[in-house]
């Protein structure tokens, strides 16, 4: 998660949270427990689109429905100008003003060090996020496997 912001954080209003997945809603209850103005944008039709624990989603929507968010749905960060966003919605644009954007939108796995130790005479076993982002669940069951069957793999 980034945040790109003009002055201290406690100071700013409106904050804008690109992304309404469950980071991008924590964040943005987070900011609005600090009583800022809060706006989450997602591009897709409902935040909280990705699978997760239905216990956890229906804590997450609880306190979103307490909270005082805005969401624009079906709606993309276009471009952050000084003091500004411009969002794009399916019926057109809008510059909206603006002090604190949060982008929350995604994860990406970061392959450097392992192809790098992979260049070199090291057997390398790559677990988790470096497979891809997900639950921390895979990355303990991943590892579990890589060690039981260390002996084996070593002799691969």
């Amino acid at each position: 998660m980034q945040f790109y912001r003009r002055s201290p954080i406690y100071e700013l209003s409106p904050c804008y949270i690109v992304g309404g997945g469950e980071v991008g809603c924590e964040a943005a209850l987070y900011l609005d427990h600090m009583e800022k103005n809060v706006t989450v944008v997602e591009m897709l039709d409902s935040i909280l689109s990705a699978p997760m624990a239905p216990n956890a989603r229906k804590g997450l929507e609880d306190l979103l429905k307490a909270s005082s968010i805005k969401f624009f749905t079906s709606t993309s960060l276009k471009e952050i100008k000084a003091g500004k966003v411009l969002l794009s919605e399916k019926d057109g644009s809008k510059e909206l003003p603006c002090d604190t954007v949060v982008m929350a939108v995604g994860f990406k796995s970061n392959h450097s060090l392992a192809d790098e130790l992979k260049a070199g005479p090291y057997k390398v076993f790559t677990i988790g996020d470096y497979n891809s982002p997900r639950k921390i669940w895979y990355a303990v069951h991943e590892g579990f496997h890589v060690i039981r069957l260390l002996d084996d793999l070593m002799e691969i």
